[in-house]
């Protein structure tokens, strides 16, 4: 249990950091300068650390990355440290950034909530021509 919520907490706190860094602060800073690296790193500071689960985190401007880094660790069991290369399961956590990133486009007027979903792609709209 005490596992999880600490998983939930980096989960929490990388989504802070890439909202966060998608507005102000980043528009501060120039690529190329240490000045995301050190925003970043205070943020993650608490997990960095050889008894803490860690995560891995890259901050783009601009669409070109300009900082990635791994805190904390991988595997707390055999001490593998975490890296922007390290590959994480991710099990259901997606479903909350999905969420996220939907409700952040509805926000901003490009995507519509109220608009039907279809699924099944042209195979689906393949079998109801057929049946006309």
């Amino acid at each position: 249990m005490r596992r999880s919520r600490t998983y939930q907490s980096l989960l929490v706190a990388f989504f802070l950091v890439a909202t966060l860094f998608s507005s102000a602060t980043l528009a501060q800073s120039n690529p190329g300068t240490n000045a995301t690296a050190v925003e970043v790193d205070k943020l993650f500071a608490q997990w960095d650390k050889p008894d803490s689960p860690g995560c891995s985190v890259a901050v783009a401007k601009q669409g070109k990355p300009v900082y990635s880094r791994g805190y904390g660790m991988a595997n707390l069991e055999y001490g593998i440290p975490m890296s922007p290369d390290t590959v994480s399961e991710t099990g259901s956590v997606a479903k909350q950034f999905t969420s996220a990133a939907i409700a952040l486009l509805a926000q901003q007027g490009k995507l519509s909530l109220d608009q039907r979903a279809e699924g099944g792609g042209h195979r689906r709209h393949d079998r109801r021509r057929a049946r006309a």
